[in-house]
């Protein structure tokens, strides 16, 4: 029997990876209702160039080497609160009946930013949206992980999820965008 982490983990990754309903053939599905030209794949089977399971703190993912050089994606999977429940919510006995908190990151790694600008000494830029990709893999993601054929038995999840997009970050040579996902599981084992 696998460790209850690492059970919300396999149990995770077999769904975003499914190659007919996963994360990438989501992503590939709506990318150009988004503006995306040409999608990105995660390679999500361990050691991957851009797929990583482990908790690093998103100031020193660039040392990872994970993120490329110019522009792309890598994604951290990782869990960091587990707790039992308590009372009548803890089915016994068990060795654990509780929550566990499943991290899912996205990082967005551009080499430059093109805003809009304006003014005589600037350089004149027609592109400037930096929201349609974190759009689009948030609806991916979501789409995958909430499908009602996603499979998570198991593991339960009812769907509670919170996603908070943070603002890109200059780190010497490029910039670096969080998108992180933290989905509440159960596990009773």
């Amino acid at each position: 029997m696998p460790s209850t982490r690492l059970l919300v983990r396999q149990t995770a990754l077999r769904i975003l990876a499914d190659p007919a309903v996963g994360f990438n053939a989501h992503l590939a599905a709506i990318a150009a209702s988004y503006g995306i030209a040409h999608p990105f794949a995660i390679n999500w089977t361990l050691g991957s160039q851009n797929f990583f399971q482990g908790y690093v703190a998103p100031d020193h993912i660039e040392q990872t080497d994970l993120l490329p050089a110019g522009d792309g994606v890598c994604v951290a999977m990782y869990t960091s609160q587990s707790q039992t429940n308590s009372g009548d919510e803890r089915q016994k006995p068990s060795t654990f009946s509780g929550k566990i908190l499943l991290h899912v990151d996205f990082y967005f790694r551009r080499s430059t930013l093109n805003l809009l600008r304006q003014g005589a000494k600037l350089p004149g830029d027609d592109s400037g949206d930096l929201d349609s990709l974190p759009d689009a893999v948030e609806d991916a993601f979501l789409q995958t992980v909430m499908a009602p054929h996603a499979g998570w038995a198991p593991v339960s999840f009812n769907g509670d999820f919170s996603c908070a997009r943070e603002p890109f970050a200059f780190l010497g040579d490029g910039w670096q965008q969080r998108l992180p996902f933290i989905l509440l599981t159960e596990v009773h084992l």
